[in-house]
């Protein structure tokens, strides 16, 4: 009897949507790797979900973004290339782990910079 308690413990749970629930072994194993593992890292620690799950799972637990912070290097490209008249989507080929949506939120947030009289300052990392 003990064993076929076990077993039905075991078995996955599901809402009634069909989506699977998250346990409390999976949660921590998420917070422990989410800013340490790279994406692909994590769909192999959880085979069963999309990244979609994944980074919506790591947003209700309130872990941080796996984003990394633009250089002083990739701010003077993305602003000599958006100068060529370059779109998004054209510039974002120029850098290795950056997308269109991604260049065109960094570009918003230095030009209100620039017009609040800031400036890219030499050899101080960019937020």
């Amino acid at each position: 009897m003990s064993s076929l308690t076990s077993e039905v413990a075991c078995l996955p749970m599901y809402t009634v949507n069909g989506t699977l629930f998250w346990t409390a072994v999976e949660k921590q194993r998420l917070m422990n790797a989410y800013r340490k593992v790279p994406k692909g890292g994590l769909l192999l620690l959880f085979p069963d979900r999309t990244w979609s799950a994944i980074k919506t799972m790591a947003c209700l637990l309130r872990i941080p973004g796996q984003g990394r912070r633009y250089t002083p290097e990739e701010d003077r490209l993305l602003v000599e290339l958006r100068g060529m008249g370059l779109s998004y989507r054209v510039a974002a080929e120029h850098f290795t782990d950056r997308g269109p949506q991604s260049l065109m939120q960094r570009m918003k947030l230095l030009k209100k910079r620039r017009r609040r009289g800031g400036c890219l300052k030499e050899g101080k990392e960019n937020v």
